[in-house]
């Protein structure tokens, strides 16, 4: 079992990250919660194997409680948390300039997690679950909502990408 759940860490721990970023996580955050969402998997592997072995689907699991702890930080973070995400795109958005590395947010980039903060609540969690190859009825298990609800969030989502990335691709500044 513990060879498994290296190579669930080895496959997911990255992509869980990135999760966190796309539904709007400072980097900081997503990292402290990945750890602790693999933490909560490996503390239930061995204390309640059992209860692990129920887990249909490991890497949603790990999102769903990954996102969990990033909503709820311990302590006085809680309000870092929300005032930084809503204001670390807009910061990235001011400091992003072009340039040769690759690890450099694109302007793209930048609109299409500036929109997904702007669209609030379930959009940003949906949109990071879609991105990552969940079908609508697991995100829907996942999040404890039927399937047509995420179709539903998941058009909101895509009509307001494309408005905002009409404005960038005709130059305009991002709403």
């Amino acid at each position: 079992m513990r060879e498994a759940f290296l190579e669930l860490c080895e496959q997911q721990h990255a992509r869980v990250v990135r999760f966190l970023l796309v539904c709007g996580a400072p980097l900081l955050d997503a990292q402290d919660a990945t750890q602790e969402a693999f933490l909560a998997a490996w503390t239930e592997l061995n204390t309640r194997p059992e209860k692990w072995q129920e887990v249909r689907n490991p890497a949603g699991w790990l999102r769903k409680v990954a996102i969990n702890c990033w909503r709820r930080p311990p302590g006085s973070r809680n309000q870092v948390a929300l005032r930084s995400r809503s204001s670390s795109i807009r910061l990235l958005w001011e400091k992003a300039q072009p340039g040769a590395d690759p690890g450099e947010l694109t302007p793209v980039t930048l609109t299409v997690l500036d929109t997904l903060a702007r669209l609030g609540g379930q959009a940003p969690i949906v949109w990071a679950f879609h991105r990552d190859g969940f079908t609508n009825v697991e995100i829907g298990e996942l999040l404890g909502c039927p399937a047509q609800q995420i179709t539903d969030q998941l058009k909101k989502v895509r009509k307001a990408l494309r408005a905002a990335l009409a404005d960038v691709t005709e130059g305009r500044t991002p709403r």
